[in-house]
């Protein structure tokens, strides 16, 4: 079958449910973990799943909630995800750039030396004109779509300290989100130890 002869496809637009708030409570809900990846994070594992096949490397993909810490320690791993992986959550706690939640329940990257916080702020439809990374190499360990991407990684390295390959890295990049397609990211913070 070609698109010609299917014809033009509409694709439903993702709209709340209409509830009135008495008919909806905690009970209605179940939890289902360990079944399904954000779309973005999706997008970040396969870029670098093809970037370390082409260069002869293999990886193997684990969910953050059945990954023991054992298992951290002893491979190199790349956490994708902020607040929905709980590895990333734990080992922040120790980095000077943090995911945090706010009191408005949420959430944002902050540097916890400084007064600076980045957040992206939601239109009424959900979708964000900005957003923030936070890429960290801790004893080779990095996170990042901007990783898969030599030119954009050269821009971004070349605004950090020299010599940061032997040290800890953490670096917060802002990237416009046109159409909820995200542009070049731009370097807003850096921090090497």
């Amino acid at each position: 079958m070609t698109d010609e002869r299917l014809g033009p496809q509409t694709t439903p637009e993702q709209r709340p449910i209409d509830v009135a708030p008495n008919q909806l409570d905690g009970s209605d809900l179940i939890p289902v973990r360990n079944q399904y990846i954000g779309f973005g994070d999706m997008i970040v594992t396969t870029e670098i799943a093809s970037m370390l096949a082409r260069h002869g490397q293999s990886m193997r993909i684990r969910w953050a909630n059945s990954l023991p810490f054992a298992d951290l320690r002893q491979a190199r791993t790349l956490l994708v995800g902020a607040v929905t992986n709980r590895w990333t959550i734990e080992m922040s706690q120790r980095w000077r750039f943090q995911f945090r939640r706010g009191a408005d329940r949420k959430h944002s990257i902050v540097d916890t030396a400084g007064a600076a916080e980045w957040r992206a702020t939601a239109k009424d439809d959900g979708s964000t004109g900005d957003d923030y990374i936070l890429l960290c190499r801790v004893r080779d360990t990095a996170a990042g779509r901007v990783l898969s991407d030599p030119a954009q990684l050269d821009a971004v390295l070349e605004k950090v300290t020299p010599k940061w390959e032997a040290r800890n890295l953490q670096v917060v990049l802002q990237v416009k989100v046109i159409g909820n397609t995200p542009g070049q990211p731009a370097v807003v913070a850096t921090h090497v130890w």
